[in-house]
């Protein structure tokens, strides 16, 4: 694997707050088993910059899992009223979701936008956690918990952008047969 790459997750892991969790059972023959099948498949000149985009999905998606239900046990909009709990679930399902969405459209022609999409979406992470700090240091002020809800929205934006933007890639994709003269 790339040192550069490893590298760079070991720091974000390190940067970040995420509690250590295991994998959840039979996790690791789940995805030894896919490996399997992929390492039947033949190899692709751009399999390894799509396992990385690839990679750094999965950790940001398992990132936010884990992140998220942390931050609902401690403060966060959580801790402001069930409203704002529930405010909070949903965002984070949507972001979930959405982000499962982008995932999916991982190819060669779209890995550039959706890493940039990435990109900002881990900016907006750290300003969120920066908002919960304020949250707390606030004594909850409404101003603070509209800038978490707008941060949320944000993301989501972002997300819906990705899709659009690679929807639009994949139609402008040429069909095989119009190729043919």
């Amino acid at each position: 694997m790339n040192s550069k790459f490893d590298q760079q997750i070991k720091e974000l892991l390190a940067s970040s707050d995420l509690p250590e969790v295991s994998p959840p059972p039979g996790h690791e023959k789940r995805f030894l088993n896919k490996l399997s099948q992929q390492q039947k498949k033949p190899k692709k000149v751009y399999w390894k910059p799509l396992s990385i985009a690839a990679s750094l999905a999965l950790l940001i998606t398992f990132g936010w899992s884990f992140w998220n239900q942390n931050q609902l046990q401690n403060n966060g909009l959580a801790g402001v009223s069930d409203e704002m709990k529930q405010t909070e679930a949903y965002f984070t399902a949507t972001l979930e979701k959405e982000l499962q969405l982008v995932q999916d459209k991982i190819s060669p022609e779209t890995q550039k936008i959706i890493e940039d999409g990435l990109h900002q979406i881990q900016l907006l992470e750290k300003d969120y956690q920066q908002l919960e700090q304020d949250l707390v240091k606030s004594g909850n002020d409404q101003r603070v918990i509209y800038a978490m809800i707008s941060n949320f929205q944000t993301r989501i934006e972002i997300l819906e952008t990705i899709l659009k933007q690679t929807e639009t890639i994949k139609n402008l994709k040429p069909i095989p047969h119009e190729n043919t003269i």
